[in-house]
């Protein structure tokens, strides 16, 4: 947060992603956290929400659960944070994350 420029930065890669056509999900699912927390709600959520899958990477983000909606290319992040997510390090990393997705849409 210390980059004077991380705004116009950020809203650059956004707009540089949707003029590419950059803005999908990756084919394939990352390995699965050890979290047996974020285990049962990932599992509660695919078994209620069609389209959901688990720990797809977009943009070079790992999403918990991301639900795709047909036909209308809007993406859902479901985030389940263990209590590591409180650390000052990964709040960082998550407000990043988070703020990216936000310029994206």
């Amino acid at each position: 947060d210390d980059f004077p420029d991380r705004e116009h930065l950020l809203l650059e890669i956004a707009r540089q992603a949707r003029e590419r056509g950059l803005l999908s999900l990756s084919p394939l699912p990352g390995p699965e956290s050890p979290s047996v927390i974020e285990s049962h709600c990932a599992k509660v959520i695919l078994s209620l929400v069609p389209g959901a899958s688990r720990n797809r990477y977009f943009m070079g983000f790992e999403l918990d659960v991301a639900i795709e909606l047909s036909g209308t290319g809007i993406l859902i992040d479901v985030e389940i944070d263990d209590i590591y997510h409180r650390s000052q390090q990964q709040r960082g990393i998550d407000a990043r994350r988070d703020a990216f997705l936000q310029l994206l849409g």
